[in-house]
C-alpha cells in the first residue's frame, strides 16, 4: 500500500502507549530501535503496534482475505472452521461497538477478533514460499495398486494467487529467514543442511 518502508524504524522499550493504556510487548525491555526485517525476526510487538496504525485496519483485512485467512481452504475433510477476519465498519446503532485503534493494534499481531485455523496458516505460509499460489490443501495426491497402477490422481487445484512486487517478497521471505538463522525468535527450528525460515507465534490468554 506505500504506508510504510522496510527501511522505517520503530523504537520499541517494551510497551506501546495508546490511549489510555499500555500494549506491552512480549519482551518486556524492549527490542530497541527496529525496521521491517528485525521487526519479524524478534517478533516485536511494538514494531506491529506502531505499523499496523500507520497501514489501517482495512489495509491489514484485504491482505489477511488475499491470503486466504477468514475463508474455508476446500480441504476435503468435512466440516471445516472458517476463521473471522473483522474488518472496520461505521456503527449502526447504540448497542453496536465502534471499531477503535485498539482493534488495529490486536488486529497488528493477529489477536484480539482474529480467528484462524492451521491449516490457512500452513496454506497461507506455503504461498509466500511459492510466490503468492495458493492451493487447495489435498490428503491425497494419489492412490496406487500393485495389479492396476494409478487409480486416483488429484492434479491438484489453485484457489487464488496473491499479486505483490518483488521487492515485497523478496523482504518479507528475508525476513521470515532471519527469525530462523540471524538471531531471531525461532533458531531451534534451524536444520543444517536446510534453508529454514519461519515465524513464531503466542497464543492469546483471555483470563
Amino acid at each position: 500500500e506505500g504506508s510504510i518502508t522496510p527501511m522505517d524504524r520503530v523504537r520499541c522499550t517494551g510497551g506501546f502507549h495508546y490511549g489510555d493504556r499500555t500494549w506491552k510487548d512480549w519482551k518486556k525491555e524492549g527490542h530497541g530501535t527496529v525496521d521491517l526485517r528485525r521487526g519479524i525476526a524478534q517478533s516485536c510487538d511494538v514494531y506491529f503496534y506502531t505499523q499496523g496504525l500507520k497501514i489501517g485496519a482495512a489495509a491489514i483485512a484485504k491482505y489477511a482475505k488475499a491470503f486466504g485467512l477468514g475463508a474455508p481452504t476446500g480441504i476435503e475433510l468435512g466440516t471445516e472452521r472458517i476463521g473471522l477476519i473483522p474488518e472496520p465498519r461505521p456503527r449502526k446503532d447504540r448497542k453496536t461497538r465502534a471499531w477503535t485503534g485498539g482493534d488495529t493494534l490486536n488486529m497488528a499481531i493477529g489477536q484480539g477478533a482474529v480467528l484462524v485455523t492451521p491449516m490457512q496458516v500452513a496454506r497461507f505460509m506455503s504461498a509466500v514460499a511459492n510466490g503468492g499460489v495458493l492451493w487447495r490443501p489435498r490428503v491425497v495426491q494419489r492412490i496406487e495398486r500393485p495389479e492396476t497402477g494409478v487409480v486416483f490422481r488429484d492434479p491438484g487445484h489453485v484457489n487464488g494467487h496473491i499479486e505483490l512486487s518483488p521487492m515485497v517478497w523478496a523482504v518479507i521471505r528475508d525476513g521470515l529467514w532471519a527469525v530462523v538463522n540471524d538471531g531471531g525468535t525461532g533458531g531451534r527450528a534451524r536444520i543444517p543442511g536446510l534453508d529454514v525460515a519461519g515465524k513464531t507465534g503466542t497464543a492469546q490468554v483471555i483470563s
